[in-house]
C-alpha cells in the first residue's frame, strides 16, 4: 500500500481552503487594479500647459494691431479676424451679413478666445472654487473642465433660446419658409442674418472646434471615441447648416441639445467633491432634461425636416445652389440621415443614463449614482507642475527627498 501524504493524511478544512481562495482571489484583483496606465508624454504635458498664455499673447497682439495698425498697412493682418465679413444694408438700412470664405480667418481667431476664456474661468473662477468645496487633487484637472463646459452651455442655452425666439418665434414652419428665396428683402433669417446672430453661429463653430483641441489633450475618458465622434459631427453640422443657409434650423437644434448640459457638469462637480446627494439631484435633473428634449423633442424637430419637401413645393421648385437657394428633397434627405446617425449616438448614451439611474435604484450602488461617461480614476496632479517641472521632473525629485 502506497504511503499517504501529508496533505492526504491531515486535509485542509473547507473553510480554510475557501479563505485561502479568496485571499488568492483577492491578490490577483489588486494586481489588476494596480497595473500602471500608460502616463502622458512630457510634451503633451508641456502642450497642455502653454496652449492657453500663447493663446492669449495671439489675441492680444491682434487687438493691438487692430487698435493701432490703418487697416490698409501690409502688416494688418487682423480686419478679417475681428470683423465680421460680407455685409449688405436693406433698403431700411438694416445691416445684415452673408456667408463665404472670408469668415474662415473669424473662426480661427474665436477658437482661440475659447481656449483663453477657458483658462480665464478655469483658473480664477472654478480653480478656487475647487478648494473650497475640497475637491479630490486627482480630480481638479475634472473640476475645471466641467465648469467650464457648465458656463459655456449655461450661455449657450440662453443664446439660442433667444435667436429662436427672434428668428422663428419658436415655430417649425418659420424654418422653412422663404428658404430658397434669394430676395434681401424678404428673407433675412436664411441666406442673410443679422451681426449678433452670425457671431453667434461662428462661436457655436468654434466652441466645438476647441473641443476636438481640449479632448485630444486631455486626460481620456471612458467614452473618448463617441466624444469625438460627437464633437466632429456636431463641427461638422453646424458648418453645413452655416454654408447652406439652414442656421434657423441649426439653431433648433443647438435649443434643444444644450439645455441637458448644464446639469451633468454640476453633477460631476459636486461627485469630484464628495458632494453625493448634491450630485444625485443634478443627476436627477438632468435625466429629466435629457430624455423629453434628446429623444422627445428632437423628433418634433426631425418630423419637421422629414415633411418639409412635401409642405413647402414652392420653395423646393426654386431650389438653385448657385444662388444659395439649397432647399430641395435630396437636400433635405441628406439631413434625415445626418440627425438620424446622431440620434444613434444619443441613444448609445441613453443607454448609459438608464443603466446608472437603474443601479442608482435597485443595484449595488442603490442611492448612489455613478458616472458611466467619466474618465478613468487617474490623477490630474500634474496640472500643478510647472513647465520646467515637466520638462526635469523637480517635483518629483522633491517628493524623493522628503
Amino acid at each position: 500500500m502506497p504511503a499517504l501524504s501529508p496533505e492526504q493524511m491531515h486535509p485542509v478544512p473547507d473553510s480554510v481552503h475557501r479563505q485561502q481562495q479568496a485571499e488568492k482571489n483577492s491578490r490577483k484583483s489588486t494586481l489588476v487594479k494596480k497595473t500602471p496606465r500608460k502616463k502622458d508624454s512630457v510634451c503633451l504635458k508641456i502642450t497642455r500647459r502653454l496652449y492657453p498664455p500663447f493663446s492669449a499673447m495671439f489675441v492680444l497682439l491682434t487687438c493691438a494691431v487692430y487698435r493701432f495698425l490703418p487697416q490698409d498697412h501690409p502688416w494688418n493682418y487682423s480686419t478679417h479676424m475681428m470683423r465680421l465679413s460680407y455685409p449688405v444694408t436693406k433698403i431700411d438700412g438694416t445691416v445684415l451679413y452673408g456667408k463665404g470664405v472670408d469668415d474662415v480667418p473669424v473662426v480661427v481667431f474665436l477658437v482661440l478666445c475659447m481656449f483663453c476664456c477657458r483658462y480665464l474661468v478655469t483658473e480664477y473662477v472654478f480653480a478656487p472654487l475647487a478648494h473650497l468645496m475640497g475637491t479630490q487633487k486627482k480630480k481638479k484637472g475634472s473640476f475645471l473642465d466641467m465648469g467650464w463646459q457648465f458656463v459655456w452651455y449655461t450661455a449657450s442655452w440662453l443664446a439660442s433660446a433667444y435667436f429662436v425666439s427672434t428668428e422663428t418665434g419658436f415655430v417649425f414652419d418659420n424654418m422653412w419658409k422663404g428658404q430658397n428665396n434669394p430676395n434681401l428683402e424678404d428673407t433675412p433669417q436664411h441666406l442673410y442674418i443679422s451681426w449678433s446672430f452670425k457671431l453667434y453661429y461662428l462661436a457655436e463653430l468654434a466652441f466645438w472646434l476647441s473641443m476636438i483641441f481640449t479632448t485630444v489633450l486631455e486626460k481620456w475618458r471612458k467614452d473618448f471615441p463617441e466624444m469625438m465622434i460627437h464633437h466632429f459631427m456636431t463641427s461638422g453640422m453646424i458648418y453645413y447648416s452655416y454654408k447652406t443657409n439652414f442656421t434657423a434650423v441649426g439653431v433648433f437644434i443647438l435649443f434643444e441639445q444644450d439645455l441637458a448640459d448644464i446639469f451633468l457638469p454640476l453633477a460631476k462637480m459636486a461627485k469630484y467633491s464628495k458632494m453625493d446627494d448634491v450630485a444625485d439631484i443634478f443627476f436627477a435633473v438632468f435625466a429629466v432634461a435629457w430624455i423629453p428634449t434628446r429623444h422627445v423633442f428632437f423628433f418634433y424637430i426631425y418630423h419637421s425636416i422629414w415633411t418639409s419637401a412635401e409642405q413647402h413645393p414652392v420653395e423646393v421648385a426654386n431650389a438653385d445652389p448657385s444662388k444659395g437657394a439649397y432647399f430641395d428633397e435630396a437636400f433635405i434627405n441628406k439631413w434625415l440621415i445626418t440627425l438620424g446617425l446622431f440620434q444613434c449616438l444619443l441613444l448609445v448614451w441613453l443607454k448609459a443614463l438608464l443603466f446608472a439611474v437603474y443601479k442608482a435604484l435597485c443595484g449595488e450602488s442603490k442611492g448612489k449614482v455613478e458616472d458611466h461617461r467619466s474618465e478613468s480614476d487617474v490623477s490630474d496632479s500634474d496640472a500643478d507642475k510647472s513647465v520646467s517641472q515637466l520638462l526635469w521632473g523637480r517635483g518629483d525629485d522633491t517628493k524623493k527627498m522628503q
